[in-house]
């Protein structure tokens, strides 16, 4: 702990109010679970800020003199004691419109994810969303764990998928289909897609992913066609399989149901469809690509409306990512 002069830029924060990474609070009360809760949802996110001697409405009251550092101990004590793994916060003083303020900042940290010791993992770890912080779900808790460990979705092993040579042949076909060069086992191997444990060979969920005979059934991409809101349905389609099958045929399902004009050049007459195929191509592979599959209660939409199309896809931004950054 120490003492710090006047930063501007933390000044320039309360002015823009509380946030995904800012958290005011007028006093330390002695009910300390809301306090807690922010630390680990600021641990387990994006860092973030609490500082001690602002109201809510950004008002600055400031912290008494003489209850400054005592203040600062017994918030490092109630960190130490209340979070799990044990946080590091950088706690100090300054002074804002001249008055003290206390402020503790945590940063985000591989050892995730955190929760609060009196509730357990399951009902104590919270994460940031906007300026409140919310309980972690089941799938996000695992998702945390997995990012803490530097591991993804992709690289576990799909339990009770084979990786015969049927269906490595066709995930090197997938591969190599617009490739001048020809894919192999070993170039599986290289990139993850599948896992040598001694003589044994073990599909990854990337491998079973790209699959004709994708297991995930969770793993699909929903298209409907609309009017102006979803209460008239047009169409509807579910593709499920291989996810470069899905994307190709949610491509389809979209181009067919959108303004096509053509230009002329010269003889030759070209279709110009009124949303690029190389953007929407590329929007649709960052739905496959980036989703979240560990949320199996949710799925992938691509809404096709009289004025407009919609990609939607589960998950969050990754951990440690916001829209600033």
């Amino acid at each position: 702990m120490g003492i710090m002069k006047n930063m501007v830029t933390l000044e320039e924060e309360i002015s823009a109010g509380e946030g995904k990474r800012l958290e005011l609070k007028e006093k330390f009360s002695d009910d300390h679970h809301s306090f807690l809760k922010t630390a680990v949802a600021f641990a387990n996110t994006s860092s973030g800020k609490i500082v001690i001697g602002v109201r809510e409405d950004r008002k600055v009251t400031g912290v008494p003199d003489g209850e400054i550092f005592g203040l600062m101990d017994s918030i490092a004590d109630c960190i130490n004691a209340g979070c799990h793994p044990q946080l590091m916060p950088n706690i100090f003083l300054t002074t804002i419109k001249g008055k003290s303020v206390i402020v503790i900042e945590i940063n985000e940290s591989g050892a995730r994810p955190y929760h609060l010791k009196s509730e357990g993992v399951l009902k104590g770890t919270y994460v940031r969303i906007g300026a409140t912080s919310v309980l972690a779900s089941a799938e996000v808790i695992n998702d945390l764990r997995m990012s803490g460990k530097n591991r993804s979705f992709d690289e576990q092993i799909c339990s009770d998928f084979e990786a015969t040579d049927d269906r490595i042949s066709e995930v090197c076909a997938i591969l190599g289909k617009h490739s001048e060069r020809k894919f192999t086992k070993v170039d599986l191997l290289n990139m993850r897609l599948l896992v040598q444990s001694g003589n044994e060979i073990h599909a990854t969920n990337a491998f079973a992913l790209m699959c004709g005979e994708n297991p995930l059934c969770h793993a699909s991409i929903r298209c409907g066609l609309f009017k102006k809101d979803r209460s008239i349905v047009l169409d509807r389609k579910e593709y499920d399989g291989s996810i470069i099958k899905q994307v190709e045929n949610a491509q389809n399902f979209v181009l067919s149901n959108i303004h096509v004009g053509m230009e002329l050049n010269g003889l030759y007459r070209k279709d110009v469809f009124e949303i690029p195929k190389d953007a929407l191509r590329e929007a649709l592979l960052n739905l496959a690509v980036h989703r979240n599959y560990t949320l199996h209660e949710s799925a992938s939409f691509v809404s096709v409306y009289d004025d407009k199309v919609e990609i939607l896809s589960p998950g969050m931004l990754p951990w440690g990512t916001d829209m600033e950054k």
